[in-house]
């Protein structure tokens, strides 16, 4: 069974939405996985234990079970939750709940390590260098991701020095999700003006380049599910 859509270059209009990522940097595309496979995607990243909250600040970043800050002392729960909040408001860091999908995560569900591998068959590749004219990747890095209530990821660029980094990708399998929630793929003009956004999706694929300034909206306190991706970037020399 092909990882893709068996029905994608049917499907999908793939000449016009690499038109799109010319323009744009980005291009999403609907239903790129077979039905089945992503509903059982989603049931599994719904499901998971063993979440870490990957979060940023202006000190630093840093990973740290959530299991574990109940039993914090008052005083350095409060240090941290405060180091965040303050860095947020500079438009600095994040946090959210990340898995990542490695080789030095573990045994991982079969879902997951089907959709690690799937991503770098020669079908993928060849759409996403057709999407995006990238081509030469040599690896990957992915993780599942969970943005619940309070989380975020202030406005970045994806393309540090030296990780190799060639094009971001987003695998959406949040389903129903209302935009007054939050949790937006929101892009920006370089000087800071809100540009497109895109509400978290089920079977989605986002494509974008690495230097595109983007964030994911802080997602409120009354949202009614968490928003589920598998998430990474392509790599390469």
């Amino acid at each position: 069974m092909s990882f893709l859509n068996p029905d994608i270059d049917a499907g999908f209009d793939i000449a016009g939405a690499a038109a799109v990522f010319q323009t744009h940097g980005h291009v999403r595309l609907a239903g790129v996985l077979p039905p089945a496979r992503a509903e059982t995607l989603a049931q599994t990243v719904d499901t998971l234990g063993d979440w870490v909250l990957a979060y940023g600040a202006s000190q630093g970043v840093g990973r740290v079970a959530p299991q574990d800050i109940p039993a914090w002392p008052e005083d350095t729960r409060k240090a941290f939750n405060q180091t965040l909040i303050d860095s947020a408001r500079r438009g600095e860091g994040f946090a959210y709940f990340a898995r990542p999908l490695d080789a030095a995560a573990g045994d991982l569900p079969a879902p997951l390590a089907e959709l690690r591998s799937g991503v770098m068959e020669p079908a993928v590749l060849d759409l996403v260098a057709r999407l995006t004219g990238v081509s030469g990747v040599t690896g990957v890095d992915t993780s599942a991701t969970q943005f619940r209530p309070g989380h975020y990821l202030t406005r970045h660029t994806d393309s540090p020095r030296g990780q190799g980094r060639r094009l971001a990708f987003v695998w959406g399998l949040t389903r129903n999700w209302h935009p007054d929630w939050g949790g937006l793929l929101q892009f920006y003009q370089p000087d800071g003006t809100p540009n497109l956004a895109f509400t978290p999706g089920f079977n989605t694929l986002d494509l974008f380049s690495v230097d595109k300034v983007h964030a994911v909206t802080y997602v409120a306190p009354f949202a009614g599910a968490p928003r589920s991706a598998v998430s990474g970037w392509y790599l390469g020399g």
